[in-house]
């Protein structure tokens, strides 16, 4: 039989994981797919408010390579 994770660990990796798609979808609302200009800059300013202004621009980024976009910076070499 296996081990079933504490109800205190699911809760935890439960929000982790909510937490997670939230900022998820404001980077692609930053990067602009399917919103306004208005919505573009409240999300933009939100990820910036939220997480600073070097992981907002490293979430916009890796929505941007889920989304197809040609790696920038070292990416294009090193994955």
């Amino acid at each position: 039989m296996f081990d079933r994770m504490p109800p205190e660990k699911l809760a935890k990796a439960k929000g982790q994981a909510q937490q997670a798609g939230e900022a998820s979808k404001l980077a692609q609302a930053a990067n602009g797919h399917g919103v306004t200009g208005a919505e573009r800059r409240k999300a933009e300013e939100t990820l910036v408010r939220t997480f600073g202004k070097r992981k907002a621009a490293q979430l916009k980024e890796n929505e941007l390579l889920r989304a197809g976009a040609a790696p920038k910076g070292l990416r294009k070499w090193f994955g």
